[in-house]
């Protein structure tokens, strides 16, 4: 009995994974396959201030997946997303008693506006800046450093998906309000 009670949550453990892995999102998904605006084009153009460049690819990417089109050039893009700041940063949060370090706080700070492109060359702001700051604790185990620090790296990919995913549904929303209102 208790082996069928721990199979059954190792089951639902992995179910879980899966889906939170294959990037399953339950709200705010649209399927724009099916849409009249999946041949939009988007530039991306980062700030003067932008200290964490590794978004733009995370954003390319998921421009991809979301059946957008991207483009380097900024006067061909329906909508552009500026990247004001892209911060990660790592914090000390309880040490041992030896003083090694057991816990930290991975934070990672985008913030961000969206354009879209109108006559001539002019862009009206759609969005303007927002915010998008995520955390995760993370335990380090001084006697596993390469684990560790891989395991850091995947984190803060992690965090860079997860803020590219919440900047994309943030667009998708804007260009489904504009198109039922222009209906």
């Amino acid at each position: 009995m208790q082996k069928k009670i721990i199979s059954i949550f190792i089951f639902i453990i992995l179910v879980l994974e899966s889906l939170s892995g294959c990037g399953f999102r339950l709200k705010g998904f649209y399927n724009l396959k099916d849409k009249e605006y999946n041949n939009i084009t988007i530039s991306l153009v980062s700030g003067p201030k932008n200290h964490d460049a590794r978004i733009l690819n995370r954003l390319k990417q998921g421009i991809k997946s979301y059946n957008f089109k991207y483009t380097d050039n900024i006067t061909l893009s329906n909508y552009y997303i500026e990247i004001i700041d892209a911060k990660y940063n790592k914090e000390i949060q309880t040490k041992s008693a030896t003083g090694l370090v057991k816990q930290y706080l991975l934070t990672f700070y985008v913030s961000y506006s969206i354009h879209k492109h109108g006559i001539g060359n002019e862009f009206t702001v759609v969005k303007p800046i927002d915010i998008v700051n995520l955390e995760k604790d993370y335990t380090y185990e001084p006697q596993n450093v390469l684990g560790s620090d891989s395991e850091e790296d995947i984190i803060a990919g992690n965090l860079r998906k997860e803020a590219s995913t919440r900047i994309l549904d943030v667009l998708t929303q804007i260009i489904d309000e504009k198109n039922s209102t222009s209906k």
